[in-house]
């Protein structure tokens, strides 16, 4: 009996131990260095876990950075604008006139790469119907360019019609649009989501800020960079642009302003929208105008950047960035055109 009872126990022992066995080798098996042993270091090992759920914190996008050379386009008339840097510029010059040069800084603002076209015009007036002023008056302003040169008061003369009734714009659909007067560009530029430039915007936007004469620099006008009088419309001109009339817009890239604006000079005079005044920015003045807006009233806006029948003898005047021009807002001439700006919004 009692070695059944031992025999038992020998029994008993044997299972427990077999059992021991059986669970430790079905547990997970893990070396543990000393280290590890420590609570602290064994919370962060957990963090490092890969199963632990990724970081939800948002990290700030880049703001893209805006200079020379950034540029847009327009959803609603597919005008490509481009950047012009807030910053300071000299305005005006002692060449040829009596306008002394002037600092001025101007906020960031964009400008329009060409004229405002035959084509883009046309989506304004068919999404408002709009009449323009020579519509409305019956008549514009046409240059003479044969026998005498004069400026014609003509009946039927319209954007459609633009040097008379008897023309139109078949084929004319990248060309600058003419016939229009101030308030018209004004008009547009409101519908297109933009407005007229200031006259300091223009010749920042002409010149940029090392004081050229010209957009494309010091270089005299040679025919290559703008659409000016010349002797393909005036026998007594020695330079031929390759255009008696007005050219489609952006026809003379070697003429580009430092932000690359075309046309800036020649092939249509500009609408701006300050009030035109003789004395301008100032004489003799110093300290920065900052964001000037022109006179409060006056009688005529400004024009800028000549056209293509502009009459410079000598062929330097009209050809300056600084070159000032005006006409009463109301009438229309198939020299002058526009362009629209807007200014950079403030985050």
């Amino acid at each position: 009996m009692k070695r059944s009872i031992a025999d038992a126990f020998v029994l008993i022992a044997l299972i427990a131990s077999l059992l021991a066995c059986s669970i430790s080798s079905n547990a997970p098996h893990t070396t543990v260095s000393p280290q590890e042993e420590s609570p602290t270091l064994a919370a962060t090992s957990m963090q490092l876990q890969p199963t632990e759920a990724p970081s939800t914190q948002v990290l700030p996008s880049a703001i893209p950075t805006q200079g020379i050379g950034t540029q847009k386009l327009s959803a609603k008339d597919g005008m490509i604008e481009l950047f012009v840097p807030a910053g300071k510029f000299i305005m005006g010059s002692g060449n040829f006139d009596a306008i002394l040069a002037a600092p001025v800084k101007l906020s960031a603002f964009w400008i329009d790469k060409t004229e405002v076209t035959n084509a883009m015009f046309a989506k304004f007036v068919n999404a408002t119907h709009y009449g323009t002023d020579a519509q409305k008056k019956g008549f514009g302003f046409i240059i003479q360019t044969t026998g005498a040169f004069d400026v014609i008061k003509t009946p039927g003369a319209t954007w459609q019609h633009p040097h008379g009734p008897a023309s139109n714009l078949t084929g004319l659909d990248d060309y600058p649009v003419v016939m229009v007067s101030w308030t018209d560009a004004m008009a547009y530029c409101q519908w297109a989501g933009r407005r007229l430039p200031t006259e300091a915007e223009w010749e920042k936007a002409a010149r940029g800020t090392d004081g050229r004469l010209h957009p494309w620099g010091n270089a005299p006008w040679n025919g290559t960079q703008a659409n000016l009088m010349d002797k393909s419309l005036n026998p007594a001109y020695k330079i031929n642009d390759g255009f008696a009339g007005i050219a489609p817009v952006g026809s003379f890239p070697a003429g580009a302003s430092p932000y690359g604006a075309l046309d800036m000079i020649g092939n249509v005079a500009e609408w701006v929208a300050d009030w035109y005044a003789d004395s301008y920015p100032h004489h003799n003045q110093t300290t920065p105008l900052v964001d000037p807006k022109g006179p409060a009233s006056g009688k005529t806006r400004g024009m800028r950047g000549g056209g293509w029948a502009s009459d410079d003898t000598n062929e330097e005047e009209k050809a300056l960035a600084s070159h000032r021009n005006y006409n009463w807002p109301d009438l229309a001439a198939d020299e002058g055109g526009f362009r629209c700006a807007v200014s950079e919004a403030t985050p």
